[in-house]
């Protein structure tokens, strides 16, 4: 996971990008399961 910028981004292990938040008060969250990865943007304000 990184952070730039006031945003918060998840990348696989090829580099694909899997999620991405730019700005505001998120939680950012990504599993990996049977089908592929699963990205989510929780609201937390």
């Amino acid at each position: 996971m990184a952070n730039a910028r006031g945003g918060s981004a998840l990348w696989d292990e090829k580099g694909q990008l899997i999620v991405r938040a730019d700005k505001g008060e998120l939680l950012l969250t990504g599993s990996l399961g049977r089908q592929g990865w699963q990205g989510d943007i929780i609201p937390l304000g």
